[in-house]
């Protein structure tokens, strides 16, 4: 069935995106924290 193909393709791209989502926020949340860490030794 193509359509099943098609759906498949578009739940793989919103996962795609919610993982780079993730991985985004995960960088920031460690930015953070070594800032946190820079200012404590400080």
């Amino acid at each position: 069935m193509p359509g099943s193909v098609v759906h498949d393709s578009r739940i793989n791209l919103i996962l795609f995106k919610a993982e780079r989502r993730g991985a985004q926020t995960v960088q920031i949340v460690q930015q953070a924290m070594t800032t946190q860490n820079q200012v404590k030794m400080i």
